[in-house]
């Protein structure tokens, strides 16, 4: 399981346990120090078809998946000096740990003292509680000072060592590493075996998968397999899973009931966990059981499914809310076989049974569609007559098929490390009950917003007016003025809405009129000038006048134009009026 580095292999896929432990108050936090040696021979490419400096680049991702947002992650690349690839950080961020892990190239000697000492200087401070180192190197190296330096980190700060040989041939001196620092050796021979290896340290360096203590496994659901079975002789260990959805679990055993004995059906076929051993380290006692022969028998019975023809398959997918069934029908030369009569009987999880006929979609394949309401395991039987009409069926073939929860549904264990650190990050605090939730008691926060848009807003809007105000002068007389036609205009428009007479012209169009005339009568006639009173003199009037007797000397009348309204009669008296309204001017 995850400790033999089947995490995210295609056995996981199968099994119905899961490999890692969900539970996070049973996983400690802990963090793991990547040591890569990245010298020139790790970039070369090996008979798997890659470089082992990529192997190692995806065997450091792959185990990130296996860590907690609370663990710690770091990763240290050396050749004949280190340098930090990831610094020591919490794994919350799996891809952009990934990335960083993607820029390592090779090239360079090899100093694998230079990698570990930088490790030792870097962990001996860490928060965690487990801490482990992964060197990794393909070559030797002066062994002089490292396997004292690694021994000194476990007994001193409990920092365990493992380390991963690559090639045929290793430095011996690496092996007492390892088992100074209390950790595993690995060789490597074939490297494509790197990614396992790494996800399998790093399950053995968690020490929560390993439980080692005698107990008695408990019966959870009846099954096939423990027919005739009375007592049950106890184990000494067991590796801890997860069960998944649609698993069934048969067995549970120690402090948390975790999966001693499950099976679900996948594919065409049954997939059955024991996740003891069958020897004498943990199943010492089922050795020496009477019924241990008959218990693997039955096992192996049950994960056989039957099948009247090996050649045609069956598959299920769910595609919505419908699960469609396909067959593909064969006959022993591989040609396909068209034409069936072909029927899938469906047993639902609730024992009730639907009948789902199969139609021919291309050669050799039929369809058919159901609509599956309940969470489980349905047992399916397809059957397809004979295009020929034999007696004997063509396909007839018994498989299952498991439905689970959907993801959105699934209640999963809280971690209250993990919500007790989102609430000092962001500043919170832990209820105690539901009902501190509608507390008012949040301390009063200060917000700042900026202003400066607004106020840029006010200034381009005010400053058109203040160059109109700067530039416009307004008096006071211009005001009343202004008041006086305003006030005479709205007087005209209530005496029009009261149907009362509206003067043919207003007050201040006759006031503008009358000063038209005036101006109009100043251009015409001079204005009069007091002479004083004396004889005439014969002598003065054949001389020059004066320049003040000419300006103001009235000016002779000329002769009557006929149709001249303002001669003749009544003309002197038009004059005197003008000449009498001068003179008020004047004065």
């Amino acid at each position: 399981y995850a400790p033999g580095g089947y995490y995210g292999t295609p056995l996981e896929r199968i099994l119905p346990v899961e490999m890692l432990i969900h539970d996070q108050e049973r996983v400690p936090q802990m963090t793991i120090l990547f040591v890569i040696d990245r010298s020139g021979s790790m970039g070369l490419v090996g008979p798997s078809g890659y470089a082992n400096i990529e192997l190692a680049k995806e065997a450091v991702i792959r185990s990130l998946d296996m860590l907690t947002p609370l663990d710690r992650v770091g990763v240290i690349a050396f050749d004949t000096s280190p340098s930090w690839v990831v610094p020591l950080r919490q794994a919350d961020d799996i891809a952009d740990i990934a990335g960083m892990v993607a820029t390592l190239r090779s090239g360079g000697g090899t100093s694998i003292y230079a990698g570990l000492a930088e490790a030792a200087d870097a962990l001996p401070d860490d928060p965690s509680r487990l801490r482990h180192i992964v060197l990794l190197t393909d070559g030797g190296s002066d062994p002089r000072g490292i396997e004292e330096m690694i021994g000194d980190l476990y007994r001193r700060y409990n920092i365990t060592t493992s380390v991963v040989a690559i090639g045929e041939q290793y430095a011996i001196f690496l092996e007492r590493v390892a088992r100074a620092g209390g950790g595993r050796f690995h060789w490597a021979y074939d490297v494509s075996t790197i990614p396992s290896i790494f996800t399998q340290e790093t399950a053995m360096a968690r020490r929560s998968y390993i439980v080692e203590d005698e107990f008695y496994p408990r019966r959870r659901a009846q099954s096939p397999i423990l027919e005739d079975v009375e007592g049950i002789p106890p184990l000494r260990g067991y590796v801890a899973t997860d069960p998944k959805d649609a698993a069934r679990v048969i067995l549970v055993g120690g402090e948390f009931d975790d999966p001693i004995l499950a099976e679900w059906q996948y594919g065409l076929g049954r997939a059955i966990a024991w996740t003891s051993d069958a020897g004498g380290r943990w199943a010492a006692d089922w050795v020496g059981w009477d019924g241990f022969a008959g218990f693997w028998g039955r096992i192996v019975r049950r994960a056989v499914t039957e099948g009247l023809n090996r050649t045609s398959e069956i598959s299920v997918e769910l595609r919505g809310a419908d699960a469609t069934i396909t067959l593909l029908a064969q006959d022993l030369t591989g040609g396909y076989i068209n034409g069936l009569d072909a029927t899938a009987t469906v047993i639902t999880p609730e024992m009730e049974t639907l009948t789902v006929p199969l139609r021919q979609t291309a050669p050799g394949r039929y369809e058919g569609e159901f609509t599956p309401d309940v969470e489980g395991v349905y047992m399916i039987r397809v059957v397809g007559s004979s295009p020929d009409g034999a007696d004997v069926p063509a396909v007839a073939q018994t498989t299952g098929w498991a439905m689970s929860y959907s993801p959105e549904y699934v209640l999963r264990d809280y971690d209250p490390r993990m919500l007790a650190r989102i609430a000092a990050m962001t500043g919170g605090s832990e209820l105690e009950t539901p009902d501190a939730a509608f507390r008012h008691d949040f301390p009063a926060q200060e917000a700042i917003s900026p202003i400066w848009p607004w106020l840029l807003l006010a200034a381009t809007l005010l400053w058109p007016l203040d160059v109109g105000v700067r530039r416009l002068v307004i008096t006071a007389e211009e005001v009343r003025r202004l008041r006086r036609s305003v006030a005479e205009r709205i007087g005209l428009r209530r005496r029009a809405a009261e149907g009362m007479p509206v003067p043919a012209s207003a007050p201040h169009l006759s006031r503008l009129k009358a000063v038209k005339r005036r101006v109009l009568m100043e251009r015409d006639v001079s204005p009069p000038q007091k002479q004083p009173v004396a004889e005439p003199d014969i002598q003065s009037t054949e001389a020059t006048p004066t320049p003040a007797e000419s300006a103001y000397a009235p000016k002779p009348e000329p002769p009557p134009v006929p149709g001249d309204s303002r001669r003749g009669a009544g003309g002197g008296d038009t004059l005197s009026r003008l000449l009498e309204i001068k003179k008020r001017r004047r004065r």
